[in-house]
């Protein structure tokens, strides 16, 4: 497996061309200016309890919605 790390805008992160997208999110809320896409994704996995911005906290979402990578992979941070 190869693994590229990418730079992209946090606005514009739904439409990056990749196996997967790794969002890695720090803090207690979503950073302002987060893809709405993504954010919308991560709102989602956290209200239905599947996801939350505790450390060491992961999901993994196929063919998400709205995601050009096929895989969406968030991933948090903590504090």
């Amino acid at each position: 497996m190869d693994f590229k790390i990418q730079t992209a805008e946090l606005e514009a992160l739904a439409g990056v061309s990749a196996d997967a997208l790794v969002v890695v999110l720090a803090g207690e809320a979503l950073a302002a200016g987060l893809d709405t896409v993504v954010a919308r994704h991560a709102q989602a996995a956290i209200k239905l309890g599947d996801f939350t911005l505790k450390a060491g906290q992961a999901l993994t979402l196929m063919q998400a919605d709205g995601i050009k990578a096929p895989r969406l992979v968030l991933a948090a941070s903590g504090k």
